[in-house]
């Protein structure tokens, strides 16, 4: 019986039990795709990263316990942990070829640094179901792309959500709530989709939203996983 490497890292944390985690298994080859999807329901985790190494870059494909999906943050991180401190990559930057198309992630020091590609979203109003789903009443402003991103008034107002993702509208699961930050933070927000609230990767790249469009900053999130530094550049389409 072959062995496969498997690591589980808590992304966006410095501690264990904390952050998003995910599982990364790092393969020779590609196997048939259920025997991928058993190996991600065997893990049981949001998303499980499957990477294969192809000379000086690497495959890289995420399933849920459901199926395969084509873009994940948070398990494209952890590869890239795994990667950069088990296998001892030589460079600084990472390149993952996915279904989303090319994915970098650059390590300076300490850091790891996700470049995604930019979503393009536009202003909608959210289905009542979806509101109804997530116990939203008011909100500020709402705008859809890749998933929903809805503004609240405040981070009072982010903290008090509940959310009943099986009454959420279906096909409109994947949504990040938001608000301004108070000072210690420039925002705040919480990510929603079915078996999972953490923080999603993928899903903040909408920090531009918050960011000066002219200057390059910083925007320090507070998630209710763990604060997160979000670089923003003037990649991003909204």
């Amino acid at each position: 019986m072959k062995e496969i490497p498997m690591y589980l890292v808590s992304a966006f944390s410095e501690r264990p039990f904390a952050g998003n985690p995910a599982a990364v298994c790092l393969l020779d080859a590609w196997p048939a795709d259920d025997i991928l999807l058993k190996m991600a329901q065997q893990h049981n985790q949001s998303e499980t990263a499957f990477v294969v190494r192809e000379g000086e870059s690497f495959s890289l494909r995420w399933f849920t316990t459901r199926n395969e999906v084509n873009l994940c943050g948070h398990a494209t991180l952890a590869s890239a942990h795994v990667i950069f401190h088990h296998l001892d990559f030589p460079h600084a930057a990472i390149h993952f070829a996915t279904a989303s198309g090319r994915l970098t992630v650059s390590r300076e020091g300490d850091w790891l640094t996700l470049d995604f590609p930019a979503c393009a979203t536009q202003e909608s109003t959210p289905p009542a179901a979806l509101l109804a789903g997530l116990g939203i009443e008011r909100y500020v402003s709402a705008r859809r792309g890749r998933a929903w991103l809805i503004e609240l008034a405040s981070r009072e107002e982010v903290a008090a959500v509940r959310p009943t993702i099986a009454a959420m509208t279906p096909g409109e699961h994947k949504v990040t709530i938001t608000a301004p930050g108070d000072g210690e933070y420039d925002f705040v927000s919480r990510f929603f989709l079915p078996g999972r609230s953490g923080l999603g990767g993928s899903g903040h790249r909408f920090g531009a939203y918050h960011a000066d469009p002219v200057l390059e900053r910083q925007a320090r999130e507070k998630q209710d996983a763990g604060p997160a530094d979000i670089a923003t550049r003037r990649r991003y389409s909204l």
